[in-house]
């Protein structure tokens, strides 16, 4: 039960979690031969957004310049980056059961529900103009 406590309950230093992430993106490029990328499935998931409400991306400047790099059958919902998405959000969402922080909370701002969503994308869209600069 001490070590259960030690290694669920407690928080781990950054130095730790930042070496286990560097051993995971490590394996997974061994395996994969892709690295993970976080925003771009974020990206491609606001884009599938835009594109079932009518609006054309694909004369957007990003995928002008970086061409959605597509297996045969997948698009923008059905593809790698989605799959690590979901694996990661599963991922935190059993660590945080597992040590019993997870709560729900009731939203005190009913707009928030129908604009978080654009903001998430927007913020996205911002990391990843941040990292071409």
């Amino acid at each position: 039960m001490k070590l259960y406590n030690k290694i669920m309950k407690k928080p781990w230093p950054y130095l730790i979690g930042g070496i286990l992430l560097s051993i995971l993106n490590i394996i997974l490029i061994a395996k994969t031969g892709i690295p993970w990328k976080v925003t771009t499935g974020f990206l491609y998931w606001g884009a599938h957004f835009f594109e079932s409400i009518g609006i054309d991306v694909s004369s957007w400047y990003y995928f002008q310049q970086y061409q959605a790099d597509f297996a045969k059958g997948e698009n923008f919902i059905i593809n790698y980056y989605t799959f690590l998405n979901i694996a990661v959000i599963l991922g935190a969402l059993i660590a945080s059961l597992l040590s019993s922080e997870f709560t729900i909370k009731k939203i005190k701002n009913k707009k928030a529900i129908i604009f978080r969503p654009f903001r998430w994308n927007i913020d996205g869209l911002r990391f990843k103009i941040g990292i071409w600069m």
